[in-house]
C-alpha cells in the first residue's frame, strides 16, 4: 500500500473498510462511512439496515418537490430548444424520483453509485418495467449535459423515456 493513497477505517473487528481515494473519491468515502455508521447504530438498536421512516418522511416529500420542479424546468428547456439544460434537468428529475422511492423505504442515497445500486434492486423486483434501462437513458442525458454529443431529436425522444421511468417510480410511493 502506497503511503497517502489509502485510508483505513476500523469500527469493530468485523467492520473493516479500505477505500482508495484516487479511485473512489471523498464522496464515496463519506457515503460509505455514513452507511457503515448507520448500520452499526441500527444493529445496536436492534433495527434493520434502513433509516427509520419517520426521519425520511419529510425527505421523500422534498425529493418529490424537486422532481416536479426539474420536470417543469426540463419541459421549459425543451420548449426553448436548450437541449443541454433539458438533459440535466431530466437526469435530476430521475435521480430525485429514485431518491424519493428509496427515502420512502427508509434508505438514504448520497452518491451516483448508490443510485445505481438501488435502481438495480428495483429492476430485479419489477423486471417488466425495465428500470435499469430507463435510468441508463437518464444517465446518458446527464453525460450529454457535459459533453453535448446527443442530437436534439434523441434528447427529445429520451425525455419521453425518462418521464415514463419517473411515472413508474412515482407509482411505488
Amino acid at each position: 500500500m502506497e503511503p497517502g493513497n489509502r485510508f483505513m477505517f476500523s469500527f469493530e473487528p468485523s467492520l473493516l473498510l479500505i477505500v482508495n481515494r484516487h479511485k473512489f473519491g471523498y464522496e464515496r468515502v463519506l457515503d460509505t462511512f455514513m452507511n457503515r455508521l448507520l448500520l452499526i447504530i441500527a444493529r445496536t438498536n436492534n433495527h434493520d439496515r434502513r433509516i427509520g421512516e419517520a426521519g425520511m418522511g419529510k425527505v421523500y416529500k422534498r425529493y418529490i418537490e424537486l422532481n416536479d420542479k426539474y420536470l417543469r424546468d426540463a419541459d421549459a428547456a425543451l420548449a426553448r430548444k436548450d437541449f443541454l439544460q433539458a438533459s440535466e434537468k431530466l437526469w435530476g428529475a430521475a435521480a430525485q424520483a429514485l431518491k424519493a422511492v428509496a427515502a420512502k423505504r427508509g434508505v438514504s442515497i448520497r452518491s451516483h453509485e448508490r443510485l445505481w445500486d438501488f435502481v438495480e434492486r428495483l429492476d430485479q423486483d419489477y423486471p417488466e418495467w425495465r428500470l435499469a434501462e430507463g435510468f441508463s437513458i437518464a444517465s446518458a442525458l446527464h453525460t450529454n449535459f457535459y459533453e453535448g454529443w446527443m442530437p436534439p431529436r434523441i434528447v427529445e425522444r429520451n425525455a419521453g423515456a425518462v418521464k415514463e421511468f419517473i411515472e413508474r417510480l412515482v407509482s411505488l410511493l
